[in-house]
């Protein structure tokens, strides 16, 4: 598992030769608008194949369980039940093979149609947790439900640990701590998902979570840039560093935190505001910015980061042309989704 990067070059750049050579996954009957059931019938049409695996078109094709849980959230959104079965299955057959603990490897590559990163992502563990509850409820499955409840079970026993006094998720079961120095990423950090999971298990602890999550990252908002990082650490005593294992940059990962505020109904979070003001640029948006020298390091459109910049000004994010490679492509998928929750379930 590691920190995401996007090739400049890839921006804005058509993608997916290869799967113009898979068969994809037939339309459906889908809850929402006209428009809105067409961008998830294009994202499906370029990003899954009809096996159900997600197709990273900027990562070299691979398929990871960020990705198979974002899209089954988005099957459940789109009430496409035969999608979310397909995506269910290449998850389970192909990504849950961690026998002793029931987490899900992070990536498989078609190169080697296998298991490429064994370790687990926290962020996938929740998000498909997250998309088997709202599944179990939509589509009257139980079993769902059931396999939800151990995920969740799986997620608290590895993946979460008391620092400090705070309770926090950390990245994955191997790689994250080194003498008593915890890594962290705060956009695996999904309160929406937090809130879900704690209702289907009340005792887990999931509102800590939640709280201690919200807490640090403001006090993680760079001083200099006002940026939020992508990594950092946080040592035995609770102080606040720059990540020792990866480099200092607010970009790819960084930019989802805005948006699972939203989702979470936490309009009124401090890093709402720092992102606002952090992110214009000149040449477009300050897609990555390196924290130690306080510099951009790449700036230019992303239809990802228009559509959460978008959601963050309280503006309708559905955006004029779809992306057309994944990350930018989902990112304005969940950017609708939040935008349509925050309307509807937030108070």
């Amino acid at each position: 598992m590691t920190s995401r990067r996007v090739d400049p070059a890839r921006l804005g750049v058509l993608a997916g030769v290869a799967l113009a050579l898979a068969l994809l996954l037939p339309a459906s009957t889908m809850a929402g608008s006209g428009s809105d059931a067409a961008l998830w019938e294009r994202f499906k049409e370029r990003f899954v194949t009809s096996q159900g695996r997600v197709v990273d078109t900027e990562n070299a094709m691979i398929s990871h369980s960020e990705g198979q849980g974002y899209a089954m959230l988005l099957a459940v959104h789109f009430n496409d039940q035969a999608a979310f079965a397909a995506l269910h299955r290449f998850t389970r057959e192909a990504l849950a093979v961690r026998p002793d603990d029931r987490l899900h490897a992070w990536s498989w590559s078609p190169a080697s149609e296998a298991v490429s990163d064994a370790n687990a992502a926290a962020d996938g563990d929740l998000l498909i947790a997250w998309a088997l509850l709202r599944a179990a409820e939509r589509f009257g499955e139980p079993a769902l439900a059931r396999e939800a409840e151990a995920l969740i079970d799986a997620i608290t026993t590895h993946l979460v640990r008391e620092q400090a006094g705070l309770r926090l998720l950390v990245p994955g079961p191997e790689g994250f701590v080194h003498d008593g120095v915890l890594t962290l990423n705060p956009s695996y950090w999904i309160t929406p998902a937090f809130s879900a999971l704690g209702r289907a298990d009340p005792a887990g602890g999931w509102e800590a979570l939640a709280a201690d999550a919200h807490a640090l990252i403001t006090r993680a908002i760079d001083a200099r840039t006002k940026r939020l990082p992508d990594w950092f650490a946080l040592d035995a005593d609770g102080a606040i560093a720059q990540s020792g294992v990866f480099d200092a940059r607010s970009a790819f990962d960084a930019v989802r935190i805005p948006l699972y505020l939203i989702w979470g109904c936490e309009r009124a979070h401090p890093a709402l505001e720092a992102h606002r003001r952090a992110l214009p640029a000149p040449e477009g948006y300050a897609l990555d910015v390196d924290l130690d020298s306080g510099q951009t390091t790449m700036a230019g459109e992303h239809a990802g980061y228009r559509a959460i910049d978008r959601l963050t000004r309280g503006l309708d994010p559905r955006p004029a042309r779809p992306a057309t490679d994944y990350y930018p492509a989902v990112l304005e998928l969940l950017a609708l989704v939040a935008h349509e929750e925050e309307q509807t379930q937030c108070p």
